[in-house]
């Protein structure tokens, strides 16, 4: 996890972790949907699961700074950081918010895998290189 201080006041945080074990995911959750796409859906021609991939998210930054490159800055950290560990991350975005979905796929350079629903709402599931 990483997170952003602007004048000592944390401004932004974002979080990149291993994936969790499907036993440990609660049916029906964000999460299981994501474990499961992973053995089903290829990145790369592979199977994400068959990757050493992370899990991203969330990303927040305070709206009121927010164009300062504090998102940029998350991407490169955490490429640096987990490059070594990860070779791919995966997360999802909600298909309601396409201003994060515009973000995702061309800050970070994300691809959108599939599209899964949980709880009546509609996300995509994103893979990227690290």
């Amino acid at each position: 996890m990483s997170d952003a201080e602007i004048a000592g006041d944390v401004v932004g945080f974002i979080a990149v972790t291993k994936p969790p074990r499907r036993a440990d995911t609660s049916p029906g959750s964000l999460t299981r949907s994501l474990v499961d796409l992973a053995h089903v859906t290829h990145f790369q021609g592979q199977l994400v699961a068959s990757q050493r991939y992370a899990v991203r998210g969330p990303v927040l930054i305070d709206e009121a700074v927010r164009g300062r490159g504090i998102y940029t800055a998350f991407n490169a950290v955490t490429r640096e950081v987990h490059r070594d560990r990860f070779d791919i991350g995966v997360l999802f975005v909600a298909a309601d918010n396409p201003r994060s979905l515009q973000t995702t796929t061309v800050k970070l350079g994300a691809e959108p895998l599939a599209v899964f629903d949980v709880g009546g709402r509609r996300y995509h599931f994103l893979a990227y290189a690290f």
